[in-house]
This record gives C-alpha cells, structure tokens and sequence, in this order.
C-alpha cells in the first residue's frame, strides 16, 4: 500500500502478490516520496492483471513520487544490496525487476533481477522501468529475458530529464519487442532525453530481438538518446546480436548528441 516514507532492511517477501490496478511491488506498491531498501529481496511472482492497469510494476517497489500524472522531483529510491529472484513480474506499463516508475532520482547498488520481465505496452526495463530525475547504477545486473513494446532497456527502459550514469553492471537478459509499434530499445537503456549519460565498464550479452520490418531506434546499449548533454561510454560492449528495421547499432540505435 502508499506510504510517505519507507525504510526496508534484511527483509523479504515469498507470496505471490496481484492486482488488476496500479502501483503493485513484491515489497512495497507505492511510496510517496522516499523508498530505502537493504539486503532485501522478493522470490514471490508480481502479477499485474491485463487490462489497461496495471501501471507502475517492480520486483521490489511499484513506484515512488509518482501519483496520477504528477511526480515529486524531490523522491527518491536507494536499493542496496537487493535483489528480485520472483517467476516473473508482469504488468501493462512501466514494469521492471527492481522499481517500476519513479518521480525524482533513482539510486542502485550491488542488486540485481534475474526474474523474466513481461509487459503488454511500453517502457519495460531489467532493473527501472521509468525515472524522472537522476539514475546512478553501480554493480548491478539483470539475467531475466524482458518482454515489451517500445522504450524497453535491459537495465533502464527511459529516463525523461535527469543524468544517467552506470557504472560496471550488465545485462544478460534477451529483449523481446512485441506488437505494432516498436522502438526505443537499448541492451542497458532503451530511451534518454533531456538529460547528460555515462556508460563506464559496462557489458551486454542479451540479444535485441525485433521484428525487422519495422522496428527502429535499436541498440546494443542504448535505443535513443536525444539532448543537448554528453553521451558518453568507456570500456563498454555489447556481445549480443541485435535486429531491427533502421537506425540500428552495435552500441547505439540513434543519438542527437555527439558521443564521445
């Protein structure tokens, strides 16, 4: 349920937890503005009902600062030492192994997802689904096969303004894009705008499987990246075959800031 503030450690849940609506997380469904998780885990399968909801679906936390269309940049989730090891995690939008949707900045070490991601929609992503401020990942890796739209990442599946750094995490989870429209798919992120990235010691080796008549915007480790910041990676690689229609890369699928 909605709290203010959450503060989890050395805990863990093993039921399996559903719901037709939004907000829905194997630990927490929705936080208002600040969510702190330690050596916590979830093994229970997060099973949001097809329908137009449920929105907002994670592993460990559904969403934090985020309340029908207004989001607080002032919230904040810190996962350490954390992990999501449930039969899957699947919901409409905004679904991920870790946390589904955040209003303000996001910030995971040493945890990781290795349960397979399903969504029927959009912005899907291994660890978080959907930011709105700043997104630090240290150390973290996602195993499990992610399933979505468009805007899917194997780490991240889109930040909207804040700065993006990841720092030696991976993504070893195959991406499966469905339906009509596809696009904005990353092997780490799927979709950044507005807001600078670092890549550093990074690695992929899940393939970006698509439909390759029409799926565009496709990358190794990132689908789109449009800003006026710096895009910028360093000793990292993506192993991974991945397939698409056009703007299609090995590390970037298409950039409107010059990498570096």
């Amino acid at each position: 349920g909605l709290a203010y503030e959450v503060e989890l450690d050395s805990s863990y849940n093993l039921g399996k937890v559903s719901s037709p609506g939004n907000y829905l997380g194997g630990l927490v469904g929705e936080v208002e503005r600040l969510a702190e998780i330690y050596e916590s885990h979830n093994s229970g399968e997060v099973e949001g009902i097809a329908g137009i909801a449920p929105f907002a679906v994670g592993g460990l936390v559904g969403a934090v600062g985020y309340r029908d269309g207004d989001t607080d940049a002032g919230s904040w989730a810190l996962i350490v030492d954390s992990y999501n090891d449930s039969p899957r995690v699947s919901g409409h939008s905004s679904v991920a192994g870790l946390v589904g949707l955040v209003g303000g900045d996001v910030d995971i070490k040493t945890s990781r997802n290795s349960a397979p991601i399903v969504a029927d929609d959009d912005i899907v992503g291994g660890l978080v689904g959907w930011a709105y401020g700043d997104i630090s990942i240290e150390s973290s890796d996602n195993t499990g096969s992610i399933t979505g739209a468009s805007y899917v990442g194997g780490l991240v599946g889109a930040n909207n303004s804040g700065v993006t750094t990841i720092v030696t995490s991976n993504n070893h989870g195959e991406i499966t894009s469905i339906g009509q429209y596809q696009e904005n798919l990353g092997g780490l992120v799927g979709y950044l705008v507005g807001g600078s990235i670092a890549l550093s010691s990074n690695s992929v080796s899940g393939k970006v499987s698509t439909d390759p008549t029409k799926a565009w915007k496709v990358g190794g480790l990132i689908g789109l990246y449009t800003a006026s910041f710096d895009l910028t990676i360093t000793d990292s690689n993506n192993a991974a075959e991945i397939t698409g229609d056009y703007a299609v890369g090995g590390l970037l699928g298409q950039a409107w800031s010059a990498p570096t």
